[in-house]
């Protein structure tokens, strides 16, 4: 066969195959050429009558097996033949091979070409082709000429000196010249485009080694157009085969383009979920944005409502890319209300050139070419306008799929800023009317008083329950903790009332507990107020010596008893008498009065009942607990290494040990301690503060540094002798607190430090009611971490909340009027602790969740705080289980997908609820996923995974064994 032959393209798939085979008729039967096809499944090989003929055989004869085809072609060519058709078999690719046959009419050759046609399987199922009688070479020619011209793919013969030798008329019109112009021409300086490139490197390639070669290549202009090319080499030089496939590749590129735009919106969807701080999903956005999407860009937030008869106020929160900004982006702007309608009179991006964008409010580059474009995304929230984000692209224009990127990022912004200003807006309206309850206990004489609040998780932070403390005109201080039926606002005002009402009585009759109640439920009968109510009245006579017994008097409408805490921790439940009926039920019943004399250093706890009952429990339980509880805390050290003695630091533990995460009541407690001889009241309480140096700092960054200045200042000042690591732990701890103070409270802060020879106490004052928690480190915990450091760097460390805010304080050594603290004859307090032992982790499904998981919480948080507070303590709880699953499961490594371990966590009972949180926190999440409420979502593996997880710790620390983790049956009990 001449190296002219041209090798027919025959599809790849097997339903094309009838339309090509029509064609490849008509070119055949020109020709006559014949065709052949062996099935590899039956073994039959087929031949038409032309094929026949070219071999001399008749189709009686034709027996149509390989073993007969073999049979007729020269036993020299048989290995030869046989291995191209293998080959073509195994990779299911192209066959190739000239031959000599054993005719009737004597020794003659044969050209065959033909493909390997995959199966459903993807493995060759047949073998098609064409041979044809070579013997005469010019009829051949002649005969290979008319099947190349009317083949539809396009083909030319190139000669041994890369010159092209012959054209057909597809490869004509796909390289724009007449075979005239190119025949004769060297291949290179025809193309020179080809030089150095795939098509070089690949036809010199093929005529080196003699192997076919097949690739895809883009040519530049003039055809700028990609193909798929296929060439034979042959002693007469290079034979090649190509069609255009550019709207192939172009499809490709388009499909990858919208894959990758997806996975920077999703990449930028989590990143916005992940925060609840509206700057910083600005920042986030800004940042994912360059370079993909932009040159430069600049993020605003809008932080009044827009009209057009009033102003907005807007503040640029950064830029990013290269280039400064024209303007300083530090402060806020005040910009006229018509000036932003053209950014909010259009739901798509506003695309603009650099000269009209001038106009407008919003942040540019210094320097802006003519030909640079500008796209300005309003990001719109559930009913308002909430930021701007100015994209700069400096060359070129934003296309199509560009703008539908930033139209849907900015949906998505919008959406997060508006959670982020809705979740600020419910908390400070929490905060504020949490601080509106939470009155300043007084500091009679002698005495130490403190009290709680927690609100029901359920309701928006405010309820029924209250508590109060007051002095009477004689010095006797009064005790109350009352709860008022009903758990929503109806009953947070008539709580108010109720309150207002029994201090206005106590402190102008100046009677007992029992005549108080009797005066408050009369004047409730005359003012007509329809509520019901549980009280506790408790009155301290007046302290005549420090370190003496103090007469107290109580007297119950229907309220869980008081407990007393003696100093060694013994506990009784001052029940002696019987509870009278509620506040509001009857005004003219009796009440009784119980009479006690509270020793010096003795403790008395009033409680509402959600600090004891429990759904399903019986009260005398909860009553019980709250017992052990006190008494435990009472005998062992404090939280933060405080005294055991200070009120402050036992109303925190016992909220923390005692009520529950999911709370479904409001919490009040007031605890009063008389002092014993000699004892000051703790500095960490209102209304004792600490004296020393004192300043009020600005919400200011620059305040941190003027924090430790302060400290330093101070201590160099009056503890020279203070050890230098005792120094640098106190400026490093007043630098995490004052930084916590400007990052969460936003507000002024008071820093009082005071130092001697032996230590320093330093106190830092905000107006946010929230109290700091110490977190692992974790990317699921977005703060706390600072806490830690402290908690690891001072001796003592503790939180005292006002009305209007809250006090953080640490001391390092002995302070001034420290009390001791030598308590090393006290045992700490034993940790309860569940080990679960959890077998056959898979590693990479349980990072993966991890990711996810985390994700799904942070947006359901979004989601659900507005409509419910409590949802911002759940999370919490939920995020530590996935903290504390982080600090003991190995990282999983790339190079071993399938690694399991098994891992064994120590679990506080605390832990275990946590862990149980987090499983009912990933379901709601899930399921407000699958109604398309949220942006995230849950890969199903992972899903298994962390069922599992939780499930196996909730079996375990109920007394059940462990069970391995295996796919499959988990998947099917789940």
């Amino acid at each position: 066969m001449t190296d002219s032959l041209v090798p027919v393209d025959v599809p790849l798939r097997l339903p094309d195959l009838d339309i090509e085979q029509v064609a490849w008729g008509l070119a055949v039967d020109a020709a006559g050429v014949g065709a052949w096809d062996w099935d590899l499944a039956t073994r039959e090989l087929r031949w038409d009558d032309r094929l026949l003929r070219v071999f001399g055989v008749s189709r009686e004869s034709w027996a149509g097996t390989i073993e007969a085809f073999n049979a007729l072609v020269h036993p020299d060519d048989v290995p030869r033949v046989a291995a191209a058709l293998e080959r073509a078999v195994e990779t299911c690719g192209e066959y190739a091979a000239e031959y000599r046959v054993l005719g009737p009419e004597g020794l003659r050759w044969v050209a065959a070409r033909g493909r390997a046609l995959a199966g459903a399987d993807g493995k060759a199922a047949r073998v098609v082709g064409a041979a044809f009688d070579t013997t005469d070479a010019r009829d051949t020619d002649a005969r290979v000429a008319r099947v190349l011209e009317a083949m539809p793919s396009a083909f030319y013969q190139l000669d041994p000196q890369w010159r092209f030798a012959y054209l057909n008329n597809e490869a004509e019109r796909l390289l724009g010249a007449d075979g005239d112009q190119l025949v004769g021409r060297v291949v290179w300086e025809a193309f020179p485009a080809t030089v150095g490139s795939i098509f070089e490197t690949s036809y010199r390639g093929a005529v080196a080694s003699g192997e076919p070669v097949s690739f895809d290549a883009y040519y530049p202009a003039p055809l700028d157009g990609w193909y798929e090319v296929r060439a034979w080499p042959s002693p007469d030089g290079l034979a090649v085969y190509f069609n255009e496939v550019t709207e192939r590749y172009r499809t490709q590129e388009r499909i990858a383009r919208v894959a990758a735009r997806g996975a920077l919106v999703d990449g930028v969807t989590q990143q916005l979920v992940g925060t609840l701080d509206g700057a910083e999903a600005l920042r986030r956005l800004g940042t994912a944005l360059v370079p993909d999407l932009g040159d430069w860009v600049a993020a605003t937030l809008v932080e009044e409502r827009i009209s057009e008869t009033r102003y907005a106020v807007l503040r640029d929160v950064g830029q990013w890319g290269a280039g400064a900004a024209r303007a300083d982006l530090s402060g806020p702007r005040l910009v006229g209300g018509e000036a932003m309608t053209p950014l909010i009179a259009t739901d798509r991006p506003l695309v603009l050139a650099a000269e009209d964008a001038e106009s407008l409010p919003v942040p540019l580059p210094e320097e802006l070419p003519a030909d640079t474009s500008v796209a300005v995304l309003a990001l719109r929230g559930r009913d308002r306008l909430v930021g701007l984000v100015t994209v700069v692209r400096r060359a070129g224009t934003f296309d199509e799929d560009d703008l539908l990127t930033l139209g849907d990022l900015a949906v998505r912004a919008g959406l997060a800023l508006d959670n982020a200003r809705l979740f600020a807006e419910q908390r400070d309206l929490a905060e504020g009317l949490q601080r509106s309850l939470l009155t300043d206990p007084p500091s009679p004489p002698g005495l130490q008083v403190a009290v709680r609040y927690a609100a029901a998780a359920q309701a928006a932070q405010v309820g029924g329950d209250w508590y109060d403390a007051f002095v009477q005109d004689d010095g006797g201080t009064v005790l109350v903790v009352g709860d008022v039926v009903g758990h929503d606002a109806a009953a947070a005002a008539a709580m108010g009332q109720v309150r207002s009402l029994l201090r206005a009585v106590a402190v102008h009759d100046g009677g007992g507990p029992a005549e108080v109640l009797r005066a408050t439920d009369r004047v409730l009968r005359s003012l007509g107020v329809e509520t019901t109510a549980t009280v506790l009245v408790v009155r301290l006579d007046p302290v005549v010596e420090p370190g003496t017994p103090v007469r107290a008097r109580w007297s119950t409408a229907g309220h869980p008893p008081p407990v007393l805490v003696d100093g060694d921790g013994t506990t009784t439940l001052l029940d002696a008498h019987e509870s009278d009926l509620l506040l509001g039920w009857d005004a003219d019943s009796p009440r009784a009065e119980g009479v006690l004399d509270l020793a010096p250093g003795a403790t008395l706890l009033l409680y509402t009942d959600g600090l004891v009952e429990r759904r399903g429990e019986h009260l005398d339980v909860g009553l019980e607990r709250l017992r052990e509880e006190l008494g435990l805390l009472v005998a062992g050290p404090g939280r933060g290494g405080g005294p055991r003695t200070d009120l402050t630091l036992l109303c925190d533990e016992v909220v923390e040990r005692m009520v529950p995460e999911r709370r479904e009541d409001d919490v009040a407690l007031v605890a009063v301690r008389p002092l014993v001889a000699g004892e000051q009241p703790a500095a960490s309480g209102p209304g004792s503060p600490a004296e020393g140096l004192r300043a009020v700092l600005p919400a200011h960054p620059t305040s941190v540094s003027a924090a430790r200045r302060l400290v330093a200042q101070e201590i160099d000042a009056h503890a020279d002798g203070l050890a230098p690591e005792c120094r640098d732990a106190a400026i490093l701890a007043v630098s995490e607190l004052a930084t916590n103070a400007l990052v969460h409270a936003g507000t002024d802060i008071r820093v009082c430090v005071t130092a001697c020879q032996t230590g320093v106490r330093v106190e830092v004052r905000d107006g946010s009611a929230h109290s700091p928690v110490p977190r692992r480190h974790s990317v699921t915990a977005a703060t706390g971490r600072g806490l830690r450091l402290v908690d690891a760097s001072v001796d003592r460390w503790d939180v005292a909340r006002h009305r209007d805010g809250k006090t953080v304080w640490f001391e390092v050594g002995r302070p001034p009027g420290a009390a001791s603290t030598d308590d090393t004859d006290v045992a700490p307090e034993e940790v309860r602790t569940v080990h679960v032992a959890l077998l056959g982790v898979p590693l990479a499904a349980h990072w993966a969740w991890q990711e996810q998981a985390a994700g799904l919480l942070r947006e359901h948080l979004l989601l659900t705080l507005e409509e419910d507070p409590g949802a911002m303590e759940r999370h919490a709880a939920a995020s530590d289980a996935l903290d504390q699953l982080r600090e003991v499961v190995p990282e999983a490594r790339p190079d071993e997908p399938d690694a399991v371990a098994d891992v064994l966590l120590q679990l506080s009972a605390r832990s275990v609820q946590s862990m149980d949180e987090l499983d009912r926190a990933l379901c709601s999440a899930r399921e407000a996923a699958g109604a398309g409420r949220m942006l995230a979502s849950e890969r199903p593996t992972g899903d298994l995974v962390g069922s599992w997880l939780c499930a196996e710790v909730a079996r375990q620390a109920a007394g059940r064994p462990p069970r391995a983790w295996v796919a499959g049956e988990w998947a099917l009990e789940a």
